[in-house]
């Protein structure tokens, strides 16, 4: 189900939107490609960054912005290494940071401001709260304070229980249950049943173990 690319649409966009194959299987629609000598009928799924053939995202990156280095930081503002860019991170990462610690790390945070890379144990990647903004509702109508929804974070993860708050173009969503690694710049879809009712980008995530961040 890739239903959460439709958040941004209206129902002027709907208007004229056909999507011939939204009855189908996956596998249907590859043996309908197969059927009809589709050169990638049977290209495997997509896993990655589908326009990266590579998959090396760091080379993608190194050739298109100029990396900026920073400090790799706990959460209270220790300062456990240095990095070569943090473009080159992503909340939740775990390998690759570039630091020994006695126990594992993860990144929870990225501070675009000074450049610092925050990490801290799994723990402090759990949130119940985010801000969205840029937000789009697909009928035109902003929900009513306190709606029950189900929100998407990120396309890979399951729906999950929630309540909304609009505020115009922002929302403030409160989980049922705190979700692991919400991520600033990722999409934020809001579902009804199976209705998509319409989403934003994320823009900030309240971890309480972390000071300063969020």
């Amino acid at each position: 189900d890739q239903s959460y690319v439709l958040y941004g649409m209206g129902q002027k966009e709907l208007g004229h939107t056909l999507m011939p194959v939204g009855g189908y299987s996956k596998e249907e629609i590859r043996n309908l490609a197969l059927n009809a000598g589709f050169p990638n009928a049977e290209k495997p799924d997509s896993q990655d960054i589908c326009f990266i053939p590579s998959g090396d995202y760091r080379q993608f990156l190194k050739e298109r912005v100029t990396p900026r280095p920073g400090l790799i930081v706990d959460s209270g503002g220790a300062v456990l290494g240095r990095h070569e860019g943090m473009e080159f991170f992503t909340v939740g990462q775990r390998r690759g940071l570039g630091i020994s610690t006695k126990n594992p790390q993860y990144v929870i945070a990225i501070d675009a401001e000074s450049g610092s890379v925050v990490v801290g144990p799994e723990e402090q990647l759990y949130s119940r709260t985010l801000v969205a903004s840029g937000v789009n509702y697909v009928s035109g109508r902003q929900p009513e304070d306190g709606s029950q929804v189900t929100v998407k974070i990120r396309y890979k993860s399951p729906e999950a229980a929630a309540t909304l708050y609009p505020n115009g173009d922002k929302v403030t969503v409160e989980f049922e249950s705190p979700q692991r690694a919400v991520t600033p710049g990722q999409a934020m879809v809001i579902y009804q049943g199976d209705e998509v009712i319409g989403g934003g980008r994320i823009e900030s995530a309240r971890i309480p173990a972390v000071t300063g961040i969020g």
